[in-house]
């Protein structure tokens, strides 16, 4: 950190006047800045982008935030590895001098590297837990919680009743095509009507009239009828 301000300190980074885009004449000092990062690029850093307090405050603060992002852009097109990197701008919250005079306004017009953990990152670190991986009981060396599989009801023999056979007051319901038996306990089936109608076919050789008796003559009238 000190060796990338000490670069800062020497040679500034200058912008457009009110503008993110960094000047040409800055280009030399962003060449020093990716060499005096090749290695510490394993550590946690802040570009730190800072106005003086010209102008309004959303106005400042959206400014040093575009600052910061240019110069992280402008290290990452130098093969600079960014991924330990983040830029935050701060407006003209934090001035190093007094806004009143020329030379501190320059002065608060700055770009700084802060350090955000002194340890390096090492390769393979796994990113901290999410708050469900830590409620589901998973993380570090331990396997996801899987909720048990709905148990099936046990064998109870071949006399017990199905599932479906089971009304909500926990007796039996009767099931289509399967005889019911009277219940000695619960007594005997109500009578059914004695009175049974059966159909029964008329004879097959019914005579369509009387049959004459033996020895008696027909009558004229019997002929004309006939």
């Amino acid at each position: 950190i000190d060796r990338l301000n000490g670069v800062l300190a020497d040679s500034k980074i200058t912008f457009e006047p009110g503008s993110a885009v960094i000047a040409a004449d800055g280009r030399a000092t962003l060449d020093a800045l990716a060499a005096a990062m090749k290695d510490c690029q394993d550590f946690r850093m802040e570009i730190a982008g800072h106005t003086d307090s010209q102008g309004r405050d959303e106005m400042n603060l959206t400014l040093s935030q575009q600052r910061a992002e240019s110069v992280l852009q402008a290290l990452m097109d130098r093969r600079v590895l960014t991924g330990n990197l983040i830029a935050k701008g701060y407006g003209e919250s934090q001035p190093i001098a007094d806004n009143g005079t020329e030379d501190g306004r320059e002065a608060n017009r700055r770009i700084e590297f802060v350090l955000l953990d002194g340890a390096p990152m090492q390769t393979g670190d796994a990113p901290p837990a999410t708050p469900d991986a830590a409620a589901s009981g998973a993380g570090a060396g331990q396997d996801p919680v899987v909720p048990p599989e709905p148990s099936t009801p046990a064998d109870s023999g071949d006399d017990a009743p199905p599932m479906d056979a089971i009304d909500d007051d926990g007796g039996a319901t009767a099931q289509p095509g399967v005889a019911q038996q009277a219940d000695p306990a619960a007594g005997a089936l109500p009578e059914q009507d004695p009175t049974i109608q059966i159909p029964v076919a008329p004879a097959s050789e019914s005579p369509a009239r009387p049959m004459e008796r033996p020895g008696t003559a027909k009558s004229d009238t019997a002929e004309t009828s006939d």
